[in-house]
């Protein structure tokens, strides 16, 4: 019996982890020589752009799975 409710609870928290609606990341850099603006592209994409300060950026968003991207 208590195997049983173990199975149930694991597949529980199995489903619900899985139904998250994204994954969470941040980009963390510091550049030099480079314009005011950056540019995340995927394939040759620009998907979004942001402002660099300084030389200082961050950005943070999510994607719905892993995937190689570009700055």
């Amino acid at each position: 019996m208590k195997k049983n409710l173990f199975v149930i609870l694991l597949a529980a928290a199995t489903l619900i982890c899985g139904c998250q609606s994204g994954i969470s990341y941040k980009i963390k850099g510091n550049v030099n020589d480079i314009g005011e603006i950056v540019y995340l592209t995927e394939e040759n994409v620009v998907l979004d752009s942001f402002q660099v300060d300084t030389g200082v950026f961050t950005y943070k968003g999510t994607v719905e799975k892993p995937s190689i991207f570009a700055l």
